[in-house]
């Protein structure tokens, strides 16, 4: 019963908030980004409310209750490429984005960071890229609220699924870019709390003999940082961190935010969010190990949620539950998003309706939702109950393969031209899906390397590549970056 009610009361606050959202979208940037106003708290909690997920509650918790301390790998590059995407990317980003007629998604950027025609290619093979990894990314999301519900509630995987599904689609239709960031500031919270409170007290709920059981009799590789790995696993650990540079549902908040001071501010934030939400996490999945010997949960994904039933009150253990479905929603929301901005900013506005009013693209904004989250269902109920991180990590790896090179040399790089921009898109995401389909059926260790790694070096040469086949010669363009060079550079004392 309290599990239920708070459910009930965590309903309703979503009803609200979405609800306000939709009273305020009175245009379309409103709707695709919340009339870039936001400041640098709701900036840092999008990102990483966005960001963490169900992978966060559900994932990081398995791997370090199923293998331990030599995950760690992966946390800390995660780390590492959140604070370089913060600290060169973002500033960077929101300016360009700004001086480049004002570009609302990623794709229009690219567009208008070359000037290139309204229908250029750019644009249609950006939104298939989306399509294919977000579909994938906004599965794990539903993957990850039907099996909370399940285990909370005792249902099927699939009854959960249909369940919760409806919950996330309907907000994200709705409220649109506003009620997506309002939302994330509250989960963000809500995860980092329920994270840090069960971590400490599973702690101190362990007697003496299980804690001598988990770290010396049964487990004592658990432990060791260095156990079971490779060179090669832990560079493909570490490779995590490059995803950050070509994720749009995290690169549009630095879009969104009011200033470059916002996107400052909201650097400490969010790392020191993201250090002690890993941290918790991984330390949950270890003290796990005490409570639930090794294979006697239906899925090592569950440890989270079944921790909290067996140490908290039922009180307790509802409101961990919410923040659980609080990290789900909040990126597929997000991602289902993205998808649906892309849609309408790269498919039906450039080639179908390119007079389309404000409002109509606010309601087919709506509609792509309804499509994308119908797909990602899809994809969701297929097979029986797949793996969280699995689906994550190839999503992560195309999107940051086939973007990244395309960011971070648009920021940092005069001479690329749109034929590198295009010929990189296409290489980083075609050579990560090739390596996903080898990675399932060919046994060579190489194909155990992190798809991201082949994907982004492929993605960074197209570029190179196409940017010399065929060189800028706008004088134009020039000026653009010109401008933005000089708009981004730190002012001396006194001017």
């Amino acid at each position: 019963m309290p599990t239920l009610i708070v459910f009930i009361i965590y309903g309703v606050l979503i009803l609200g908030i979405t609800f306000r959202a939709y009273r305020q979208t009175q245009n379309y940037q409103d709707y695709i980004l919340g009339g870039r106003r936001f400041g640098g708290i709701v900036t840092a909690m999008g990102v990483a409310a966005t960001d963490m997920s169900a992978w966060l509650m559900l994932s990081v918790p398995a791997v370090f209750y199923l293998y331990g301390l030599d995950q760690i790998w992966l946390p800390v590059g995660l780390l590492l490429g959140s604070f370089v995407n913060w600290h060169w990317v973002g500033p960077r980003l929101r300016t360009y984005t700004q001086v480049a007629k004002n570009s609302l998604t990623l794709s229009s950027f690219f567009q208008n960071r070359f000037l290139a025609p309204e229908r250029a290619l750019i644009r249609p093979m950006s939104a298939i890229i989306f399509l294919i990894f977000f579909t994938c990314y906004a599965a794990s999301g539903f993957v990850g609220a039907a099996k909370l519900v399940s285990t909370v509630f005792d249902l099927h995987y699939t009854s959960a699924l249909w369940l919760s599904a409806p919950i996330v689609i309907a907000y994200t239709a709705i409220g649109g870019y506003l009620a997506v960031n309002w939302l994330d500031l509250l989960q963000g919270f809500l995860m980092l709390f329920t994270l840090l409170f069960l971590a400490i007290f599973a702690y101190f709920a362990m007697d003496s003999q299980s804690l001598v059981a988990m770290t010396q009799v049964n487990y004592p590789q658990h432990l060791d940082i260095f156990y079971d790995v490779s060179f090669l696993s832990v560079v493909s650990a570490l490779a995590w961190g490059l995803g950050y540079f070509g994720q749009p549902h995290i690169l549009v908040r630095f879009m969104s935010s009011q200033d470059i001071q916002s996107i400052r501010i909201g650097k400490y934030i969010c790392l020191t969010w993201m250090g002690l939400a890993m941290a918790s996490a991984a330390a949950i999945g270890l003290f796990g190990i005490a409570y639930f010997p090794i294979g006697s949960l239906s899925s090592a994904e569950v440890i989270f949620p079944s921790l909290a039933q067996h140490l908290l009150s039922p009180w307790f253990s509802a409101l961990t539950f919410a923040a659980i479905i609080s990290a789900i929603i909040s990126t597929v929301a997000a991602v289902v998003f993205a998808s649906a901005s892309s849609l309408i900013e790269d498919l039906y506005c450039p080639f179908l309706r390119p007079k389309a009013s404000s409002h109509e693209r606010v309601w087919m904004g709506r509609l792509m939702v309804l499509i994308v989250a119908s797909f990602a269902v899809f994809l969701a109920v297929q097979g029986e109950s797949p793996s969280v991180f699995e689906l994550v990590s190839h999503a992560w790896a195309g999107l940051g393969a086939a973007f990244g090179p395309l960011v971070l040399m648009a920021l940092f790089w005069s001479k690329m031209s749109y034929t590198g921009a295009f010929l990189g898109m296409v290489m980083g995401g075609l050579v990560t899906l090739i390596w996903i389909y080898c990675s399932y059926h060919f046994s060579a260790p190489i194909f155990n390397l992190f798809e991201i790694i082949p994907g982004f070096f492929a993605g960074c040469l197209g570029v190179v590549i196409g940017s010399y086949l065929r060189p800028l010669h706008s004088t134009l363009i020039t000026a653009q970056h010109t401008q933005f060079k000089h708009l981004i550079a730190p002012k001396r004392r006194g001017e």
